[in-house]
């Protein structure tokens, strides 16, 4: 892990977030209802990063963040598919970011 990165959380801390995304990770894991495969990898898209976690087996994974700067083209199209949702069809997303109306 970067320096930087684990100078902002404790041990305890770090812990909870991997058993959090271990939890994440093992709800998603079931195939029904569709028949997709193995789900390799979940994205957050939060204000201020972008968070992978790359699935490794039950005790394994590997979380990667970026910049929402660095995923341009992620944030460009996870944008636009929330202010299509927002603004075009019958869903209202709760807590809409500040920036989507930019």
């Amino acid at each position: 892990m970067r320096d930087d990165v684990d100078d902002l959380y404790s041990p305890e801390e770090m812990e909870e977030l991997v058993e959090y995304y271990r939890q994440e990770n093992e709800g998603q894991a079931a195939e029904e209802p569709f028949n997709l495969g193995h789900n390799h990898c979940t994205v957050n898209f939060f204000d201020d990063a972008i968070l992978f976690h790359f699935t490794q087996g039950t005790e394994l994974g590997t979380v990667i963040t970026l910049e929402p700067e660095a995923g341009r083209d992620i944030v460009g199209f996870i944008t636009n598919c929330l202010k299509q949702l927002h603004y075009n069809s019958p869903q209202d997303i709760s807590r809409a970011p500040t920036w989507l109306d930019n």
